[in-house]
């Protein structure tokens, strides 16, 4: 078990019973219960699909390289958004490649 902060406040059993209560009655949440499935029982489509992708993103012949780039640069590629490393690859793509 992963050790608490100093200072960490359990909730009494009278709060305990009221915090069950609520997620009892509440519709916007659940609780894993039971046996768990393992994802390849659970939704083998996913896995498979997962794999799949996996699979064609190493065959796709990308390569890890590690480049120093100006502080400027990486803050505007980044300020788009999740994604900046593929747009970053297609901009030297299309710079380097002209494709």
């Amino acid at each position: 078990m992963t050790p608490l902060k100093p200072g960490t406040i359990w909730p009494t059993p009278e709060e305990e019973a009221e915090i069950e209560a609520d997620l009892a009655t509440a519709t916007d949440t659940w609780e894993a219960t039971g046996e768990l499935i393992p994802m390849t029982e659970a939704a083998p489509h996913i896995v498979a699909w997962y794999l799949a992708e996996q699979a064609r993103r190493r065959a796709a012949g990308k390569t890890r390289v590690t480049i120093r780039l100006d502080a400027d640069v990486v803050s505007q590629l980044r300020a788009g958004g999740p994604g900046w490393q593929t747009r970053a690859n297609d901009m030297l793509r299309h710079a380097v490649l002209g494709a």
